[in-house]
């Protein structure tokens, strides 16, 4: 049967547009591979289903990595978007180490899917997270705490809050809800969930009584609030109540309740680093094992980073060291976060245009060639877009007399761990040089190397 023709644009975007929020349909961490000797099915691609149920023309976006790290029959990295292997768009190659694909589910798409499941398939390709774009309310979390709601009756359980006061929402949207089933004895009914205006009229919110029938997996209650309801109680407060249920969280995004339950999601560089900055404070202190979080200070051309594990405000710049090629989970807070004095690392969290200039040089980290190499590089003076969630630094010009190259260390409050310096050297073929992996080189180019027992970073 012959493919059909390309439905959709497909484009890959290496600058994350942070305006509009994703709600998560599938999250992991699943390589796919074509290959004959691959009898693992699970490999062969990832599935989404009820995509017919979708807006027409909605927004899809796929996160997708080079897999470096397996023999493949053919070093190639490919994928393609199927309704069970008819094919919905011609296959393209993943042409950057990490990208996000964008998807539109249009009419002739959604009748192409009718009986059948949304296939990622490819080869030689990771599969990182699968969202589609939602248009909500602003897009944070709007309260945040822990109210059971354990009985009928009693001001003490019941959630009072003013939908414009408190958490700011003047126009009709849909809220979500983090919520958690408790033990109550005190009343034998099942778990309830109900809104009503402080006044206990009947107008209430547009999508049923009980709104724990729209809990899904993650235990996010979703709400229609319409214009009528917010009209009615736009004088008082509004009454979250019912029954064996405490309430966590209310956001008017999806994506920012599962972002603070989950974690952001961050890709480590094939050096195993990867600069990072969110919106949210974060809690370093408990960050996924495997993965440690530098802030930095700036002497001169000197880059030393400090390795941080407490709670740092929004918008910290930092550096994360963790295995290369891997993906983490860095975790959110919504206490305060310390706000690191002197941080060299500049945050990025909306995709932001950058240039050197003659008083200020831009430095950025360098796109790895190696496992364990770690470099910044000048920004030219005719600006480049920096991504979303990103961290850069900036240096006075007058800090360098030659090279524009940074020298960087790393330590612990004063202590000397991980890369103890950076040394620049024309050649080290006369030396005993090993890369990471223990393997001895006999032309080592660019990177971090071994050197007679010590680190060193050839440039």
């Amino acid at each position: 049967m012959k493919k059909l023709i390309t439905l959709v644009m497909l484009s890959i975007l290496t600058v994350i547009n942070a305006s509009a929020a994703e709600t998560i349909l599938w999250e992991g961490d699943w390589w796919i591979s074509w290959e004959a000797a691959n009898t693992d099915e699970s490999h062969k691609g990832v599935s989404i289903p009820d995509v017919t149920s979708f807006a027409d023309n909605q927004v899809m976006y796929i996160y997708l990595a080079k897999e470096t790290t397996k023999i493949f029959e053919a070093d190639y990295h490919n994928y393609r978007f199927d309704a069970d292997w008819t094919g919905l768009a011609e296959a393209d190659d993943l042409k950057e180490d990490y990208a996000r694909i964008q998807f539109v589910v249009t009419p002739t798409v959604k009748t192409a899917l009718e009986g059948k499941t949304f296939n990622i398939h490819g080869h030689g390709v990771r599969v990182l997270r699968v969202t589609k774009e939602v248009t909500d309310c602003p897009t944070d979390i709007k309260w945040v705490g822990e109210k059971n709601i354990s009985q009928w009756s009693g001001e003490e359980n019941r959630l009072s809050l003013s939908l414009k006061n408190d958490l700011g929402i003047t126009s009709a949207c849909n809220i979500y809800m983090l919520v958690e089933d408790i033990t109550n004895d005190l009343n034998s009914d099942g778990s309830d969930l109900r809104i009503v205006a402080s006044d206990w009229s009947e107008h209430l919110p547009s999508d049923g009584y009980n709104h724990l029938q729209n809990r899904d997996v993650n235990n996010i209650v979703t709400v229609e609030l319409t214009a009528e309801f917010l009209t009615a109680v736009e004088s008082m407060n509004t009454v979250f109540w019912g029954n064996k249920i405490s309430i966590k969280a209310i956001s008017t995004s999806k994506d920012a309740i599962l972002q603070l339950t989950k974690g952001l999601i961050v890709n480590v560089d094939a050096n195993g680093y990867a600069t990072f900055s969110s919106s949210w404070n974060l809690d370093l202190a408990n960050l996924p094992d495997g993965l440690e979080a530098y802030t930095a200070t700036l002497a001169g051309k000197t880059l030393s980073f400090t390795q941080k594990d407490e709670a740092v405000a929004a918008e910290t710049g930092l550096l994360l060291k963790g295995t290369a090629w891997y993906t983490y989970k860095v975790p959110v807070t919504t206490v305060a976060g310390a706000t690191i004095a002197d941080n060299a690392l500049k945050s990025v969290v909306t995709a932001t245009t950058l240039q050197s200039d003659a008083s200020n040089y831009i430095f950025v980290m360098k796109k790895a060639t190696a496992a364990g190499s770690l470099e910044f590089k000048k920004l030219s003076t005719t600006g480049v877009t920096m991504p979303a969630n990103k961290a850069y630094v900036q240096v006075p010009s007058s800090a360098f007399a030659g090279a524009h190259e940074l020298e960087i260390t790393f330590g612990e409050e004063g202590a000397t761990t991980g890369i103890a310096s950076v040394e620049k050297r024309q050649t080290a073929t006369d030396r005993e040089v090993y890369n990471l992996a223990g393997q001895r080189v006999a032309q080592p180019t660019k990177g971090l190397y071994i050197v007679n027992g010590k680190k060193v970073v050839i440039k």
